[in-house]
């Protein structure tokens, strides 16, 4: 034995040591073994508890944020609710204008405002509507659904000569594209 050893050697700590694959193999009695398993230190103990508390927190962040993101969809898809209602609204108001629109005769120039109002309102509506699906607020088949409205909006000669013309280069090129993907007929 060596001398580091004999004084532990003595006390009991050590039971045995050995040559083990040139290391010093050490054997610790089993009454040693239970002293120092059942010392716990009271700082490991509140590191212990710091420990539990940091993984309750995060998990109650967790809970929050998924609570967040339903309550941000909620609001999204309630304010483009609202601003759809306006449109339909603004559309009512005017039923004439639309038909009129809808005619090949051409507008005066106060009704061609007006419909320029309006086209730009909707088409920001859909642009708007483009950029929440695009960052996750929208779910795919909602989104879908708002998208179907480019039909109405572009489906005559009018809408399309507008957006073609005037439009689509007060959009964002991104939204563009999806306007020109998704309705052939918008192509220039």
């Amino acid at each position: 034995r060596s001398r580091i050893d004999a004084p532990l050697h003595r006390r009991g700590i050590i039971q045995d040591a050995r040559p083990h694959s040139g290391r010093l193999l050490m054997v610790i009695s089993p009454v040693e073994w239970r002293t120092r398993m059942k010392k716990i230190d009271p700082g490991q103990t509140i590191q212990i508890l710091a420990n539990v508390g940091v993984i309750a927190g995060i998990a109650f962040l967790a809970v929050e944020l998924r609570q967040n993101n339903e309550l941000l969809r909620s609001s999204s898809r309630q304010a483009l609710l609202d601003h759809d209602l306006s449109l339909v609204e603004t559309g009512m108001a005017y039923p004439d204008l639309w038909e009129r629109a809808a005619s090949p005769e051409a507008l005066s120039f106060a009704d061609q405002y007006r419909f320029s109002l309006q086209m730009i309102a909707e088409m920001r509506s859909r642009e708007h509507e483009y950029f929440q699906y695009k960052a996750g607020l929208l779910d795919e088949d909602v989104w879908l659904s708002y998208r179907a409205i480019l039909s109405i909006s572009l489906g005559d000669e009018r809408g399309r000569k507008w957006w073609n013309t005037v439009g689509a280069d007060q959009f964002d090129p991104g939204f563009r594209q999806m306007v020109y993907g998704s309705r052939p007929r918008c192509a220039r």
